[in-house]
């Protein structure tokens, strides 16, 4: 797979830019450590040492960092070289923030602000420091909603969807969040595609080194394309990604489609099961196949 070659370099000159219209700003890297590898650092020696702060520090994980919220200075130097490593293969787990608050008051608030009320009665957690979420808020949650949580820090910085740099501006006066069902339900539709995308990866059914802009790409599509209505069916996702998400993208845009042969096999599961198997078996003859497909239909 091909990742976003220059994304180290545009993340770094996005930040400086960041930094600059935040005077009196400092640079921070937020860090969703469980989408890294386990040893990628000696997390509990660099907590000791003070060189990183654990956002999840009253979690019940907080003695396992390797699984945690974990904030660093965007300025140290094996930071730079953690972002050059991993920033195009896991650029979700690294969203960068500046802000004027000294560090335990901003980490306090981080951690303070990542606990939602559910509209059950219960607690959940906001898990912005996984760019993947953070981007979803916007769109996900009402406009004060979405300024509590942002209000952490001045300014935050994430790689969206595409391998573009986003911004949100924050600022102002942090709080808890209650969620309501409407931007609950909201989160969870959003989320579907990252979910389907992270059980094929815990199954061995997409490769460590997948491309994750293609991944998410490609799955967003079929999504699409099999429920129009936002609702999509996790288990028919999995199925279908697992067969065939190592197809080219653009043999792949050209048969996911709203008109195409996939699209018209909705809600007949096990022969759209056997067609997409079918196609990506042989997907550079799978043209011939569809006028039988459309008779099927």
């Amino acid at each position: 797979m091909m990742y976003v070659s220059d994304l180290f370099p545009r993340w770094n000159e996005s930040m400086a830019l960041v930094v600059e219209r935040v005077p009196g700003s400092t640079a921070y890297v937020l860090m969703d450590a469980a989408q890294l590898p386990p040893d990628v650092m000696p997390w509990m020696e660099c907590i000791r040492h003070g060189q990183v702060w654990n956002v999840s520090e009253d979690e019940p994980e907080a003695d396992h960092p390797e699984v945690c919220a974990l904030l660093a200075p965007h300025e140290a130097a094996w930071i730079a070289t953690l972002l050059e490593n991993y920033l195009p293969r896991r650029p979700f787990a690294f969203v960068a923030i500046a802000s004027v608050r000294p560090v335990n008051e901003l980490v306090a608030g981080l951690s303070w602000c990542k606990h939602a009320a559910l509209p059950d009665g219960k607690n959940g957690l906001l898990r912005f420091y996984d760019a993947a979420v953070l981007q979803m808020l916007p769109e996900a949650l009402d406009g004060k909603n979405l300024a509590k949580v942002l209000a952490c820090a001045d300014a935050w910085m994430h790689v969206q969807r595409d391998g573009s740099i986003g911004v949100l501006q924050g600022g102002g006066r942090p709080g808890m969040v209650a969620l309501s069902p409407r931007e609950l339900n909201a989160l969870d539709e959003l989320g579907t595609v990252d979910r389907v995308l992270a059980t094929l990866g815990k199954h061995g059914r997409l490769p460590v080194e997948a491309d994750p802009f293609d991944a998410y790409g490609k799955l967003s599509l079929m999504a699409t394309t099999l429920f129009p209505d936002g609702k999509a069916d996790m288990g028919v996702l999995y199925r279908c990604g697992a067969v065939c998400l190592g197809v080219p993208m653009d043999d792949f845009c050209q048969q996911w489609t709203q008109n195409g042969p996939f699209a018209r096999l909705r809600g007949r599961d096990e022969r759209l099961f056997e067609v997409v198997s079918r196609w990506a078996e042989g997907y550079a003859q799978a043209d011939e196949a569809w006028p039988e497909e459309k008779a099927l239909v």
